[in-house]
């Protein structure tokens, strides 16, 4: 099947080169994002959470979680581990999807918030 554990290997090179790419590329976007959540919170650590910093946590909680998803993907493949087919590889997957969707949800309110005149800072 799709050539499976053929020459040592538990996916083929196609396979595991696109996980790679996309871990790769999730890890990054992880990695920046984290950093400018830092250097935004360095810059003003006195207005606390913001809707900018919580934006860049779950934008970045996000791609982490999707980074891990593609390397445990290989790893279980792997290592043959029983509960990633059935639950484990599900939760993995959609956690990372549900902080997407909250992302976007804040992302939302702060386009409605502009339409409606309102100052986008979120004190009171």
């Amino acid at each position: 099947m799709l050539g499976l554990r053929d020459r040592g290997r538990c996916y083929p090179d196609a396979v595991e080169g696109v996980n790679v790419g996309l871990a790769f590329v999730d890890g990054l976007i992880a990695f920046f994002t984290f950093y400018k959540l830092i250097r935004i919170h360095s810059r003003n650590s006195q207005l606390g959470w913001t809707r900018q910093k919580v934006f860049h946590l779950l934008i970045g909680s996000s791609n982490l979680g999707d980074f891990l998803y593609f390397v445990l993907t290989l790893v279980a493949a792997c290592k043959g581990w029983i509960c990633w087919s059935h639950a484990c590889g599900f939760i993995v997957m959609a956690f990372p999807r549900i902080l997407f969707v909250a992302a976007f949800l804040l992302l939302f309110s702060f386009w409605h918030d502009g339409l409606q005149g309102r100052p986008l800072s979120s004190g009171k």
